[in-house]
């Protein structure tokens, strides 16, 4: 308690005192320092007292690492100190010595393992009083041997490529990595935007009766109404008029007709994706609606091929349509006709 008041007593002080200095008039930076080397002087004055011995050299060392005064330093070990064998350092230097680069061998040569003291029965790396620096070489040391372990063998100097690493030459003087470069490039593959297609193409002869296309499911919102109601100009209260529909027997607005024809479309399957190359015209649609269908329904929607008829050239494909709801009812039933080109 007497060092820390002693202490704080004579940096308060010197920072009154510096205070004061630039109050009155511009001070220069060597009263800054003056005041640091006050405190400096208090504190070993306190040190001192406390102590009755004063070392500046252990104090500023104390200082530096931030270890208790009253705690003994690392000490450099003699000359004579013996150096462990059994260490991992030691023994992973004496087995890459002869393969690892001339500035890392040497590196890693003087960071071996000390022996513990005879006295303290401690290494003198884990002492109390240790300032840390001596694990900071073990540290480095491990890092080194570390990285001479994973370094690949061509990196080393003094490993030779073996055979597999070396690059084969031809009769002829030329790296088989060039030839093999050359021929990749005359070989490579150039893009045909007419080629990117989602599925394959099919033509009407590749067409079955029976195959069915399905459409992503999708369920209807009060958005979805408002927009088709927006496109189509149908403003009948019925498909946006709450009271007005409860008024008529429904329990809600009735989602316009045709906007569940229209999730029929053969462009929301991939149907049109195989038949792009030979499809003609979409000629006619045809549905009965056979349930009502609500904002928050789930449709589902499919055409099933149905019958195909040769018309010379060409050939009509008729599908199903079907639209069933999340309940499994089926809202509308209705049929498509397409024109496609036949093979000639």
């Amino acid at each position: 308690m007497k060092v820390l008041f002693l202490s704080f007593g004579v940096g308060l002080g010197v920072g009154v005192l510096y205070g004061f200095i630039r109050v009155k008039s511009p001070a220069p930076p060597i009263v800054a320092l003056v005041g640091l080397l006050g405190m400096v002087l208090g504190e070993q004055f306190g040190i001192w007292i406390h102590t009755k011995k004063l070392d500046v050299s252990h104090a500023a060392s104390v200082c530096l690492v931030g270890e208790r005064y009253d705690r003994q330093l690392y000490k450099a070990p003699s000359r004579k100190a013996r150096y462990s064998s059994s260490s991992v350092v030691a023994e992973e230097t004496n087995k890459h010595s002869n393969s690892l680069p001339s500035a890392t061998k040497g590196f890693a040569i003087k960071m071996p393992t000390q022996t513990s003291d005879a006295k303290s029965g401690m290494s003198p790396d884990f002492d109390e009083g240790s300032s840390g620096l001596s694990r900071r070489n073990m540290i480095l040391g491990g890092a080194a041997v570390v990285a001479a372990i994973s370094l690949p063998k061509n990196s080393l100097a003094s490993t030779p490529l073996s055979t597999t690493d070396q690059p084969s030459k031809k009769n002829d003087g030329k790296d088989d990595n060039m030839n093999s470069t050359t021929d990749m490039a005359e070989s490579a593959h150039t893009f045909n935007p007419g080629d990117f297609t989602v599925v394959p193409a099919r033509t009407f002869e590749d067409l079955r009766v029976g195959e069915i296309f399905r459409a992503p499911s999708r369920t209807l919102t009060d958005a979805h109404a408002s927009a088709f109601q927006a496109v189509s100009a149908d403003n009948h209260p019925i498909h946006y008029d709450l009271e007005y529909a409860r008024r008529h027997g429904h329990i809600a607005p009735v989602v316009h007709g045709l906007q569940v024809l229209a999730v029929t479309a053969p462009g929301a399957t991939l149907f049109p994706q195989y038949i792009g190359d030979v499809f003609i015209a979409f000629t006619e649609a045809s549905c009965k609606f056979l349930k009502e269908v609500h904002a928050g329904d789930t449709l589902y929607s499919a055409l099933e091929i149905v019958a195909l008829t040769p018309q010379g050239d060409s050939g009509q494909v008729t599908t199903r349509a079907t639209v069933h709801n999340q309940r499994g009812e089926l809202v509308l039933s209705g049929e498509h006709k397409y024109l496609l080109r036949r093979r000639t």
